[in-house]
């Protein structure tokens, strides 16, 4: 969108897809969400598809803890190395 200078605010950002797609089905704006969630959800026959030539989406991936989790430091460096090798293999 910021690349075709098109206007584009982020008024609401919903937590779980049924209320998001929700949202959308009532014209709320738009949403983006995997093919599977969108064929097994109720209001599929509410929403509209849009087709776009050019669209790239980037996401980051953060691994938060505190700085005091003692025991715990093997468990956290366990999730973030196979984190980083799921997305390694993409």
């Amino acid at each position: 969108m910021v690349q075709q200078r098109l206007p584009m605010t982020i008024a609401v950002q919903a937590e779980g897809n049924d209320l998001q797609l929700s949202l959308v089905s009532q014209g709320v704006g738009l949403g983006v969400v995997m093919p599977k969630v969108l064929e097994s959800s109720p209001f599929r026959k509410q929403l509209q598809i849009l087709k776009v030539k050019v669209f790239s989406s980037q996401q980051a991936v953060w691994l938060f803890h505190s700085s005091h989790i003692g025991s715990l430091v093997p468990a956290v460096q366990c999730l973030r190395d196979a984190v980083q090798e799921h997305l390694k293999g993409r």
